[in-house]
């Protein structure tokens, strides 16, 4: 099949060419995501589980106020009561089932939707509560090992004691 130039602009036609496989599967990535929202609304529903529960997935801060203090806001994902039954929502500054925000706001907070999982799990099982401490704890730790490399704590130790006078069993006050 030959290639046919969508654009008289070179560079137009490559920058589209760049996107196009994108473009072409955005309404299938979209219709996705709401079916994930639905998919997960009715599951919760149908389990009974009637537990608000709420997890932060973004904090910022707005423009100063004229006193000088910042408003601190929240996104957050939740399992909350909606009229006469329980939704998955979207808060911010008020409460919205997530199904009913703009898609720029599903397609964001459908990342965070595992972490409402889980926090949903621990609510309902103290073995999952268990679990999720330790691999956080775990996360943690490997993130440290990441930063300051594993030994190279005790290596840096090691080069400073040379460095001190007397660190080889010499003593500094001989001569």
């Amino acid at each position: 099949m030959a290639n046919t130039k969508v654009f008289s602009s070179e560079k137009l036609e490559e920058a589209y060419a760049r996107v196009q496989n994108g473009l072409e599967n955005y309404q299938t990535r979209l219709d996705g995501v709401s079916n994930d929202i639905k998919t997960l609304e009715r599951a919760l529903e149908a389990s009974k589980f009637n537990l608000e529960t709420w997890v932060t997935v973004r904090e910022y801060c707005e423009d100063p106020q004229s006193n000088g203090q910042y408003d601190q806001i929240g996104h957050q994902i939740g399992w909350a009561p909606s009229g006469d039954r329980y939704r998955l929502m979207y808060r911010r500054s008020r409460w919205k089932p997530l199904i009913e925000t703009p898609i720029e706001i599903r397609l964001e907070m459908h990342e965070h939707l595992p972490k409402l999982v889980t926090a949903v799990g621990k609510a309902v099982d103290p073995e999952i509560a268990r679990q999720a401490a330790e691999e956080t704890e775990k996360a943690n730790l490997e993130r440290l090992k990441a930063v300051w490399g594993e030994g190279d704590r005790a290596k840096t130790e090691r080069e400073s004691k040379k460095a001190k006078p007397g660190a080889n069993g010499a003593d500094p006050e001989q001569k």
